[in-house]
């Protein structure tokens, strides 16, 4: 038996599901029982495939499962990097608009997830020759969408303030980008060319910048999957140290899927049961599927 459970909408609810077993020509009703207090941890039996748990949060309210919550605590970017590894996942970074280039290395990007933001050799620098007229730019698939609330990005930092104040009383370093455009797009199929690109909507033009830190704010939230930053043509030098990108709210769909249930012996079902917080939000949605068989390795 494998389960899984499809939550969509803004608004978060606690699921606990129950599992009552009849076992054929047996009398008895067996309970299998899943988060709670007395349950099965959801997390426990979650499956180990990366495309079968995606966005679930276990620890809001423990003994249940929800959508990721997102907030202007938590940079969403991290998701793409891992600090054991050091790598950024494949496929979320790649070069693109102006000029010729073929991408940045992997570790130009891994720099700018890194946490390290004092000391040049782990800041990302661009030089060039004014004559070329030509600079990158930074195409970033984030894997899924989010609720976006801001997007940031600043030079490294020359002296720390107070942590709990940041950026305020920071000295960053003056090599910025004097002229940047910010893009964004959903991910939908609709909002895509017919050869399956997306299709960009700019969301800040600044041709006179001069700030190291750069905040660019979307009131309200808007769903981002993709993101292009754009730095100006005819910039000849600059720096990022960070880019960050904060939510909102609740991820606007999760997946949590089981893995396989094996109940050692022929069983019928009884029914299915679960507990949780109604919402209010009409487009919210609670889907559970299940797949029974004898085969625990399905074709």
């Amino acid at each position: 038996m494998k389960g899984q459970l499809l939550r969509m909408g803004v608004r978060w609810g606690i699921v606990v599901l129950v599992l009552f077993v009849g076992s054929g020509s047996s009398s008895g009703l067996d309970r299998y029982v899943i988060g709670g207090g007395d349950g099965i941890p959801w997390e426990e039996i979650a499956s180990s495939e990366k495309e079968e748990v995606n966005l679930i949060d276990y620890t809001r309210d423990v003994g249940s499962i929800q959508p990721l919550y997102t907030d202007s605590t938590t940079n969403l970017l991290l998701n793409l990097y891992d600090p054991d590894t050091k790598k950024i996942r494949e496929g979320a970074f790649m070069s693109t608009g102006v000029g010729t280039w073929l991408g940045w290395s992997p570790r130009d990007v891994e720099m700018l997830f890194d946490g390290e933001w004092k000391d040049v050799k782990d800041v990302l620098v661009w030089m060039s020759d004014l004559k070329q007229g030509t600079t990158k730019s930074f195409f970033l698939d984030m894997g899924v969408q989010y609720n976006v609330a801001s997007i940031r990005f600043y030079t490294r930092v020359l002296e720390e303030g107070d942590p709990e104040r940041f950026p305020e009383g920071y000295t960053f370093s003056d090599n910025f980008m004097t002229e940047y455009r910010v893009y964004i797009n959903d991910g939908r199929e609709e909002t895509k060319d017919w050869l399956k690109r997306p299709i960009f909507t700019m969301i800040e033009e600044n041709t006179e910048n001069r700030e190291p830190y750069v905040r660019v704010d979307l009131d309200p939230p808007r769903m981002v999957r993709y993101i292009w930053l754009r730095p100006g043509r005819w910039l000849v030098n600059w720096e990022l140290a960070e880019w960050e990108v904060y939510g909102d709210g609740y991820v606007p769909s999760a997946l949590y899927t089981s893995k396989i249930i094996d109940l050692r012996a022929p069983a019928s079902w009884g029914n299915i049961q679960w507990e949780g917080v109604g919402v209010t939000d009409p487009e919210a949605k609670l889907i559970i599927q299940t797949r029974t068989g004898s085969d625990p390795d399905p074709v």
